[in-house]
């Protein structure tokens, strides 16, 4: 190994000694859950537009692409709700004075769950997206004034 590769394999090292990353707390996680299956069913969704402009929208192609993109959509609520269960559960042990905020925040988050089950654009809002925001920055300055 050469000298530059080794000063710059130091300063990499060094660079990152300092950083300690804190594990997402419950609304980080819940944030990051709608997050993925929101761009999980907007890449559907556009996957199924690209196959309708290339094939027509009374193609087989394009009927397939669509069936696809809602299971896709459907597949990712799913799997994050069943992962992020857990989670809600151990958070509500770990800080029981925010359990009405959690919970506040994990009904709404359910709700918009299920409404991204269906593939959406990426700029599409609804009143479920709107009440979790809400529930979701109630919870945050919880987590942050605790």
């Amino acid at each position: 190994m050469t000298m530059i590769k080794r000063l710059f394999l130091l300063a990499a090292l060094s660079a990152g000694a300092g950083l300690v990353q804190a594990a997402p707390n419950i609304q980080e996680q819940l944030d990051g859950a709608t997050a993925k299956c929101r761009i999980e069913g907007a890449m559907a969704d556009i996957q199924a537009g690209i196959v309708q402009r290339n094939h027509g929208e009374k193609s087989a192609q394009y009927k397939a692409a669509v069936e696809k993109s809602f299971k896709d959509a459907q597949a990712c609520v799913d799997r994050e709700k069943v992962a992020i269960k857990p989670n809600v559960k151990g958070a509500i042990e770990a800080t029981p004075d925010l359990k009405p905020e959690i919970m506040d925040a994990y009904g709404k988050w359910l709700s918009y769950m299920d409404w991204m089950g269906t593939p959406r654009e990426v700029s599409a809002e609804s009143p479920e997206s709107r009440n979790f925001t809400d529930a979701s920055n109630r919870l945050k300055a919880a987590i942050e004034l605790r």
